[in-house]
């Protein structure tokens, strides 16, 4: 019997990455622009190459969550080192994510339903902070019991099994009464298939045509929260 729900955050219950995400990084760069000095184009793809080697560095970590770290590394790279604006870059980003983000219409549609069902859980690769802010935003937090952060238990990310002892623990549920969604196959369904949790693939956005290679091959795949809802139903 299924006593609880597991669901990504990013890219899951809204889209970030692609049009959103875009236009989130080039608009704080845009407004900083005239204080850092240079034409926007140019400073987005320097702040992308100062991204890319603060997430090499600290590859497999929440330490490039950070999105301070971001603006705070890449003014650094431009000579130019000053806390306070990156701070404002970062509170920026935060404010235009607010502002444009937006859970998907068919996941607002059935969330409510499925929280008189179930105990809905969130686990999400990040910094509790950004992620509480992003939750807060997009205006769904009162839909869940918990939230678990790759933060919390550490610096390791899905499909760290560690991360999913602790929603587990939370949830006070055994592996075999969750299912989870997510639409990363090499993090939320390696995760869930490696623990024996009943994984659900929404294969939507930019991971869709992911190959599902040895691992990553979810037990069920939807395409919708439509498909979801009867999905559980069945379980």
């Amino acid at each position: 019997m299924i006593k609880a729900v597991f669901f990504d955050l990013d890219d899951t219950l809204y889209q970030y990455e692609g049009a959103l995400r875009l236009g989130i990084e080039l608009g704080v760069i845009k407004e900083f622009s005239a204080i850092i000095g240079g034409d926007t184009s140019q400073l987005y793809a320097e702040f992308k190459k100062s991204w890319r080697q603060l997430n090499d560095e600290k590859k497999g970590t929440s330490i490039p969550f950070n999105r301070f770290l971001w603006y705070d590394r890449f003014l650094r790279d431009k000579g130019i080192a000053n806390e306070s604006i990156a701070k404002d870059m970062e509170e920026c980003y935060w404010q235009k994510f607010a502002e444009n983000a937006k859970p998907y219409d068919d996941f607002m549609m059935v969330v409510e339903s499925l929280s008189e069902e179930y105990n809905l859980f969130i686990i999400t690769d990040g910094l509790r902070k950004g992620q509480m802010r992003r939750i807060e935003s997009l205006g769904i937090g009162d839909y869940f019991s918990g939230v678990v952060c790759s933060s919390d238990v550490g610096n390791s990310l899905k499909p760290d099994p560690v991360i999913f002892q602790h929603a587990l623990d939370l949830a006070d549920c055994r592996f075999d009464e969750v299912v989870m969604i997510g639409d990363k196959p090499h993090r939320d369904i390696k995760g869930a298939n490696d623990f024996g949790i009943t994984s659900v693939w929404l294969k939507r956005g930019v991971y869709s045509q992911m190959p599902v290679t040895d691992g990553y091959v979810p037990d069920y795949t939807i395409n919708n929260f439509f498909e979801l809802e009867k999905l559980l139903l069945k379980l």
